[in-house]
């Protein structure tokens, strides 16, 4: 009996091996879930600090960008007389009907005794004024050059007389072209040069005139230069604007005379996250022609200050944890990181938002593991930057001994 009983615990504490040996080599070869990561950071958005433009404190004014239009407006929003900005208006009417490649001259057109009244009127009139010869003739790109440059009354009468057979049926149509192409806040008077105070329009208004007028490559470059030597009769001509070179400005058109102070439109070039943004001011109803440059300048500059950082305004730099696998067989945390981050900038006051993805690991897995990413997105210009994450160490296999008091992982 006892012989029996030894016999049975032989055999039970052989099953007993057997099964633990078997358990022991599942456990080493059990399939460890993959760890789940934690957040440190989360999905969110922000609207980032307010404008700080310098606006003028006169008048009124505007900002606006190539591709979105205006952007921000400043002042009374009212019409007010828009002098020689008037004339970006015949530019565009005139190279629509004649259009021109850059330095391509164009058609001769002849100068009659009507372009010689046209041309003693201004003068009588203090108007600004390129001094025409009758029986003599000036290519439509010299015409356009002496009407951008110097900004020269005479020569827009006679332009839009040219081109549409007469200023009432020239006001007619340009009307028409800025209600088709959507330049709301601008309407064309009784002349092409805007001496007149019927052509009046808004500083947003002028912001889409001034985009609409800039997209075409001969005008864009006529108002880039500065001089142009040798122009007939006259010797040089010369650009009012004097800001051409500051602060990136390349453009575009002033406008001033007895009756309506200063304005000016103008375009400067700025790069930001290495591709080149094309921002328009606008600034009318300044006291001179010197005001509304003046203010411009210091409202471009506030424009290239308008600027953050979004890195810095999610408090993301290099080296940031944004989360962690746990361990829980050494209860250690292996950290994610960010290695290398590039700087996206914006524009202040604009949307952005932050979407952090981060993959489930299996173990093994080295250090400097690419395991997610952060992606920043703005709605200005739609810009967006792409953060990699990558893993700080690497993780390992848990112990034996863990495996073998988590039988729920063997079986």
């Amino acid at each position: 009996m006892e012989q029996n009983k030894k016999g049975y615990l032989k055999y039970y504490i052989g099953i007993v091996l057997i099964l633990f040996a078997i358990y022991f080599v599942l456990a080493l070869n059990a399939t460890i879930p993959s760890l789940s990561p934690v957040y440190l950071i989360r999905n969110k958005s922000l609207n980032l600090v307010s404008s700080n433009l310098v606006f003028p404190n006169f008048g009124e004014s505007a900002v606006g960008e190539n591709k979105l239009g205006v952007l921000i407006s400043h002042g009374p929003s009212t019409l007010l007389p828009m002098a020689s900005t008037a004339k970006l208006v015949t530019a565009l009417m005139v190279l629509k009907k004649y259009p021109l490649t850059i330095n391509q001259q164009g058609p001769m057109i002849p100068i009659t005794t009507n372009d010689l009244n046209i041309y003693n009127n201004y003068v009588a009139k203090q108007g600004s004024v390129v001094k025409v010869v009758a029986g003599e003739s000036l290519s439509e790109y010299q015409m356009l050059e002496a009407m951008l440059l110097p900004s020269a009354d005479n020569i827009a009468d006679s332009l839009a007389i040219w081109a549409y057979g007469s200023l009432a049926n020239y006001s007619t149509l340009a009307n028409q072209y800025l209600i088709d192409n959507k330049i709301y806040g601008v309407h064309v008077g009784i002349d092409a040069s805007g001496y007149d105070p019927s052509s009046v329009a808004s500083a947003s208004g002028l912001i889409l005139l001034g985009i609409k007028a800039y997209s075409n490559p001969v005008i864009a470059q006529l108002v880039s230069l500065k001089t142009v030597p040798n122009f007939p009769v006259v010797g040089e001509i010369n650009n009012l604007n004097f800001l051409l070179g500051q602060n990136g400005i390349e453009g575009i058109k002033t406008g001033n005379n007895n009756q309506d102070g200063g304005i000016f439109i103008s375009e400067s070039n700025q790069v930001i996250n290495n591709t080149p943004i094309k921002f328009f001011t606008a600034v009318l109803g300044a006291p001179t022609l010197w005001y509304a440059l003046n203010g411009s300048l210091n409202l471009v500059k506030s424009i290239q200050n308008n600027f953050s950082n979004v890195n810095q305004s999610f408090n993301l730099n290099n080296d940031a944890v944004v989360g962690y696998y746990y361990q829980p067989w050494n209860k250690q945390k292996d950290y994610i990181e960010i290695k290398r981050l590039n700087p996206l900038m914006t524009w202040n006051n604009s949307k952005t938002t932050l979407d952090i993805k981060i993959a489930d690991i299996t173990l093994n897995e080295p250090k400097n593991l690419n395991v997610g990413s952060i992606t920043l997105k703005n709605n200005f210009l739609n810009q967006s930057e792409q953060i990699s994450l990558y893993l700080k160490n690497s993780i390992k296999k848990p112990p034996l001994w863990w495996l073998l008091i988590h039988p729920k992982l063997v079986f």
